[in-house]
């Protein structure tokens, strides 16, 4: 195949991957205009996109009513630079009220699970010495 030639983008597709993802959400008359180079090119941009490994990565999906939602805890070496670190502290500000519902709900679990605690050992305790 020549790579002028427009190619359907099921041949680049890589599982579960960012050009998977982006060559789906491209429209039908798009995606087959590209060229092979053209979707070499963009899988090699898809690439460097990677998340790459964490010292700390946790996640997980929890099912609350009749929805899925799901978290992630993701901790490592900073290697963001200063202006993209304050571009995001501006699209995605810690001082939300999502956020701040959130904290508080954790806050108020963690104190309840302190004090039941606290409880069932001042009960163990008090009926082992009595």
């Amino acid at each position: 195949m020549p790579p002028d030639s427009a190619v359907s983008a099921d041949v680049f597709f890589e599982e579960n991957g960012l050009f998977e993802a982006l060559v789906a959400r491209l429209p039908d008359d798009a995606r087959g205009s590209f060229t092979e180079a053209q979707f070499a090119v963009l899988r090699m941009a898809a690439q460097q996109c990677n998340w790459g490994n964490h010292t700390v990565d946790i996640r997980f999906s929890l099912p609350l009513l009749i929805r899925r939602y799901y978290m992630v805890l993701i901790c490592g070496r900073e290697r963001r630079n200063k202006v993209r670190r304050a571009m995001e502290r501006k699209q995605h500000p810690v001082r939300s009220l999502t956020n701040v519902l959130f904290l508080a709900s954790v806050v108020a679990v963690s104190l309840y699970c302190s004090v039941m605690m606290a409880t069932w050992v001042y009960i163990a305790f008090s009926s082992y010495c009595l």
